[in-house]
């Protein structure tokens, strides 16, 4: 049986435009398995308004977000 090691795993996900609602739960998870989650400039998600998310694994989520800013 092979095991799969989720710390290995990379991956982005990033959305135009999502509502709080849409992110919120999702935020939570995404930053207790240890990943990082922002708005596309790279600040701190709210839950009062729509934003650009970015949600990655550290290492990744450096990688997207200077890609995103070029």
């Amino acid at each position: 049986m092979k095991r799969h090691n989720e710390r290995t795993t990379n991956g982005v996900y990033f959305e135009l435009i999502l509502y709080p609602w849409d992110y919120a739960a999702a935020s939570l998870i995404v930053m207790e398995a240890g990943g990082f989650i922002s708005t596309a400039e790279g600040g701190m998600i709210t839950l009062d308004q729509p934003c650009f998310i970015l949600a990655a694994g550290r290492q990744c989520w450096k990688e997207a977000s200077q890609l995103l800013s070029e």
